[in-house]
């Protein structure tokens, strides 16, 4: 806890277990044990909540390709790093199962990035899910990810990117993002609450907002969540 008064800019919360988990929209985060779930309160180097967030999901990435070369050695870690893929707005996938998510939210100032990481367990009934344990070594084996390891190299991976926001701008964040997304190009679609549409994903603008095509318009969108239009789903415009 960081007190009035006091001179430190960082703060970490790490739990074993959640008993109430939360993912975005207030959606439940089922929150197995042996995971990671951290709330890191840092004061925010821009203002600019859509950049931070698709930072800290670079950062996210960067630390669990790290994590993963270190288990497995360098020369293993490349065909890792071609399904370790980032998901509009702030997810990171594997294999196109879902591995991490990022929640961020400001409190009097103060920047709160929560996350969590399926390192050893997979979320029962979740089955979009995986775990880092099954990427490298599946489901049966008693081998297990270290989460203090994964969490400092999820610590200074954002500190490092965060200095880099500040200093140098957005630019490398939407380029990592641009490199290290499936859905590039590709029609998709975007649902918030009962609002929804679809498009093709075309970009994503300097402010963090994916850019979607449709009709002719370009449209910008900050929030949502992101599907691949499969045919059959069926479109509701509010």
């Amino acid at each position: 806890m960081v007190e009035a008064g006091s001179v430190s800019e960082e703060c970490v919360v790490v739990a074993k277990i959640q008993t109430n988990g939360v993912g975005r929209c207030n959606r439940k985060w089922v929150s197995e044990e042996g995971n990671l779930f951290a709330s890191i309160l840092k004061k925010p180097p821009v203002q600019d909540l859509g950049q931070l967030s698709l930072t800290a999901a670079c950062a996210v990435r960067e630390a669990l390709l790290g994590c993963i070369s270190s288990v497995v050695g360098a020369e293993y870690t490349a065909d890792h790093d071609q399904q370790l893929k980032l998901h509009w707005p702030n997810d990171v996938y594997y294999a196109n199962s879902k591995i991490s998510g990022i929640l961020m939210t400001k409190v009097d100032g103060w920047l709160i990035v929560s996350i969590g990481v399926n390192v050893n367990a997979r979320p029962h009934n979740v089955g979009s899910a995986t775990s880092l344990k099954a990427v490298l070594w599946g489901e049966a084996t008693t081998k297990s990810i270290d989460t203090i390891d994964l969490l400092n190299r999820v610590l200074k991976s954002i500190g490092q990117w965060f200095h880099s926001l500040h200093s140098l701008g957005f630019s490398r964040a939407r380029n990592y993002w641009l490199r290290n997304i499936n859905e590039i190009m590709c029609r998709v679609v975007i649902k918030n609450g009962n609002w929804s549409v679809d498009g093709v994903f075309q970009d994503i603008d300097d402010c963090g907002r994916l850019v979607l095509e449709k009709n002719g318009n370009r449209l910008f969108i900050s929030s949502g969540d992101l599907f691949a239009n499969q045919e059959g789903l069926v479109i509701n415009h509010a």
